[in-house]
Order: C-alpha cells, then sequence, then structure tokens
C-alpha cells in the first residue's frame, strides 16, 4: 500500500519507526518551498500541486494544522475518502497484535450485533454502552464487543457472557477486521470520534446504528460521510439529547433524519439519600479532567469563596486524566480541594452516598450521566446551561443552572446551598423527578430495541 506522508517536520521525525513495514512511502509533500527537490530518508518531496501527477494509496497529514492541509488537499482534487488524520494513525503506524477474550457465538441466525467502543474506560458514554449492551443481551441478541483500547469495562462485559476484542487497526484494508464484521448483521458504533468507523463498515456494506453522545466534533465529518447520513437507508443515526441532535444540525445542515437515542441507568441508588447533614457540604464535579469539562471554573468557583465557606465544605474533583499544571496549583491553594482521579463506576454508589451535590461545569455535553446519577441519588444538581440535561431542570425547583463560564455565579449558587440546607436538600429530593421522567429503564429498553430493529 503507498502513502503520501503530507508534512516532514517534527511530527514525521518523532514517529516515522512507527510506520508499519507494509506502507511504501510513495512521495512527501509539503508546503516548505526549501525543501522541494530535496530528500527526506531517501524519498522526494514535492509541492502540493504536483499531488495530482504521483501514485498513492492514501494520504497522511503529519501536522497540527491538519484542518487547513485537508482542505488544501480538496482544492487540488483530491478525494476525501483517501486523506487520513491522526484519529487514523493505526492506518500508517504498527499496532499491537489483535487480542481476543471469549469466543464469538457460532450458531446461524440473526440477531448478531457487533458493538464498536474506542475505549473500555469506566467513562459516561462507555458506561451507558454497557448498560445498551446488557440490556440487549437480556432480550436475546448475541454481540461481541470491538475497541481499539483496552480498559476496566472489558471484565464487566466478559461475565455477561459477550467476548471482547482488542484490535488496533480496525479498518477495511485489514483482513482480520473484514472477516470479523461478517459475523455480525448489524453493527453498533459508539460515539462521534469514531465516525471514520462508521464509513469504513458502510464501505464493507454492513448495517450500521451510530450512537452519537457529543455536541461537538462534527467539523471532522467529510462530505462523504454527510451523504450517508442523509441518504444511505444502512445507516441510521442516534442523539443522545436534543442539544446532540441541534449541534449536529446546525453543522451539517437540515434535512437529516436523527433519532433521539436517550441513555437509561438501572436504578442504583446510593447508600445515604438525604444531603446537607454533615458539618461540611460536600460539592463533586466528576468527569475526565479537560477543558469541556469545565473543572478549572469549578476550581475557579471554589477559590472566589470567602473562608468562611471554605471550612464550611469540601469541592471533589473526580475523573480520568491530569488537571493542567494552572488549575492544579490553584486547586492545592484553596486548601478544601480534594482530587480523587478515576473512579471505577461499580464504586460509583459509595461516592454518591458521600456527597451532597454534583456540579457540572461543562461548556459543551450534549448529556451529563453523572448529574443523571446524582438525580436519581437525590443530589442537588448545579448545572451549566451550556449541558443538554439542563433543558430537563426547571431552575430552582429541581435543579440549579449557571450560566456557562460564569464562576462567580457557580459560587453564589455553592454559598446559597451552604446557607439553606433545608431548601438545598428539597430542591436535591425533587431532582429525583428529572431520572424517572428522562432516564428510566424501561423507557430505555423501549427506545434501544425500537432503534436496533428499525
Amino acid at each position: 500500500m503507498k502513502f503520501i506522508i503530507f508534512g516532514t517536520g517534527k511530527m514525521y521525525q518523532k514517529t516515522k519507526q512507527k510506520i508499519r513495514k507494509d506502507i511504501t512511502v510513495a512521495a512527501f509533500i509539503d508546503n516548505d518551498s526549501s525543501k522541494w527537490g530535496c530528500e527526506t530518508d531517501g524519498v522526494e518531496v514535492f509541492p502540493p500541486e504536483k499531488i495530482t501527477a504521483l501514485s498513492y494509496d492514501f494520504v497522511f497529514l503529519m501536522s497540527a494544522r491538519r484542518r487547513e492541509m485537508k482542505e488544501q488537499l480538496l482544492s487540488l482534487g483530491v478525494p476525501e475518502e483517501v486523506i487520513l488524520e491522526n484519529d487514523q494513525k493505526e492506518r500508517i503506524y504498527e499496532s499491537e497484535p489483535t487480542k481476543y477474550f471469549g469466543e464469538l457465538p457460532e450458531d446461524e441466525g440473526s440477531g448478531k450485533i457487533l458493538v464498536f467502543s474506542h475505549a473500555l474506560t469506566s467513562t459516561g458514554a462507555q458506561n451507558v454502552l454497557y448498560t445498551a449492551i446488557e440490556t440487549l443481551k437480556r432480550r436475546g441478541y448475541r454481540l461481541a464487543v470491538v475497541s481499539k483500547e483496552d480498559g476496566v469495562l472489558r471484565e464487566r462485559i466478559l461475565k455477561l457472557g459477550i467476548p471482547v476484542i482488542i484490535m488496533g487497526n480496525p479498518h477495511a484494508d485489514n483482513k482480520e477486521f473484514i472477516e470479523l464484521t461478517q459475523w455480525a448483521d448489524k453493527t453498533l458504533v459508539n460515539t462521534v470520534w469514531l465516525y471514520y468507523m462508521a464509513e469504513e463498515l458502510l464501505r464493507l456494506n454492513r448495517r450500521v446504528i451510530w450512537w452519537i453522545h457529543e455536541a461537538a466534533g462534527f467539523e471532522q465529518f467529510g462530505g462523504g460521510l454527510v451523504r450517508n447520513i442523509r441518504e444511505n437507508p444502512m445507516l441510521s443515526v442516534c442523539a443522545v439529547s436534543p442539544l446532540a441532535k441541534r449541534k449536529m444540525l446546525a453543522r451539517l445542515g437540515g434535512g437529516l433524519n436523527i433519532r433521539e437515542l436517550r441513555f437509561g441507568l438501572p436504578e442504583c441508588q446510593a447508600g445515604t439519600k438525604g444531603v446537607f447533614h454533615r458539618d461540611k457540604k460536600v460539592f463533586a464535579i466528576i468527569g475526565a479532567m479537560g477543558w469541556i469539562k469545565g473543572q478549572d471554573i469549578f476550581i475557579q468557583a471554589v477559590d472566589r469563596l470567602p473562608d468562611y465557606y471554605k471550612e464550611k465544605a469540601e469541592f471533589w474533583i473526580a475523573g480520568a486524566g491530569k488537571l493542567g499544571e494552572e488549575e492544579l496549583e490553584q486547586a492545592q491553594r484553596c486548601g478544601c480541594i480534594r482530587i480523587l482521579g478515576e473512579i471505577e463506576n461499580k464504586k460509583m454508589p459509595e461516592l454518591y452516598s458521600r456527597i451532597d451535590a454534583v456540579v457540572c461545569c461543562s461548556r459543551v455535553e450534549s448529556m451529563s450521566v453523572a448529574v443523571a446519577e446524582g438525580c436519581m441519588n437525590e443530589k442537588l444538581v448545579i448545572v451549566s446551561d451550556a449541558a443538554g440535561i439542563a433543558d430537563y431542570i426547571v431552575d430552582g425547583e429541581d435543579g440549579l443552572v449557571f450560566e456557562s463560564g460564569n464562576a462567580a455565579r457557580l459560587a453564589s449558587l455553592m454559598e446559597w446551598a451552604i446557607d439553606n440546607t433545608k431548601q438545598a436538600e428539597a430542591v436535591g429530593q425533587r431532582s429525583r423527578r428529572i431520572y424517572d421522567r428522562y432516564f428510566n429503564m424501561e423507557s430505555f429498553e423501549e427506545r434501544l430495541l425500537e432503534a436496533v430493529k428499525d
């Protein structure tokens, strides 16, 4: 297979040793005119405009300016489907050998679903996918789960009697992947980040149910994928919330058939329902560390609190990953912030039993699992208006909503909760209505089975 590599700078130099042995680098292209006509590792470097005269199977972008480079190639007439970016690096780099845990059911017949996840970590989108897998298994479907990255969910899936395949190169140029897809009647692709997986499966003429949990990332979609969403009867797109659907339509245009598939949460109440009875109240933000989840906003809000409130409460940050240096230093200066790291899903009931309020500071989030779990456990929920679940909250009645990014307003809401414990507890108790109305398992199972059957 012949590749053209666009970019000969730092990214290429750092990663060239990882390039697969069966890959031929046919040429380099680069926007730096000083490199034209020279050789990099024995291969000539051309101006991008010369690509029309070159022979290749794919073009791989090796630069932080991938979006501009892709637009440049498209303007030169390069087909979109042959342009690969860093999130498809397994197409050019060596991958770990595929690992099979369990065996695929060999019996004939329909009802076989191959489920794709980018990782098996205990995070929101993966945890609700596990609930969907468990539901489909209980309703008689035969399943197998494929993931690029291993994680703590593997053991839980295996305990259901469902095989797990860790495959570093799940693409249509991998014979092992093609054989695997032929086992199933349908495929379920989880999250927007596997957009290219949806394309790969459609290329192999497989039926695809694509469950999108995010309200961003649609700028990665090429014209071919948008046409598939609009026209291909083999593809069914499901959005986890009205917000995700609105964002997708705003980015890609109207006329798209997108079903809403809101997740469900199995009843799993924390040991302690009552809140705001402890000497120190506990406010917690739960989710993977990063700009989107807004841990920095949470820290800024806590930092604004007068010492009186800092002595009356603790503020917990739970989630995979690491804070940035500035946020970590600010959190440490506050003295009342605890960083818990990643909490395995089975330990979450214990966490909820120890907290009084769930805080969501997300700058963009289609639907917060942590807030829904907080509602299930009758916790006070304080939610950014950029989170899709805010659509379901009556501010001041069954939750508190603040303007996204407004640390001062968040701080004032936490002060109010500490000063008005009885009212805060009552709002928390009423938050249970949100779970009962939108996230109970009975209605989720009905929606999921309808999506799979259609």
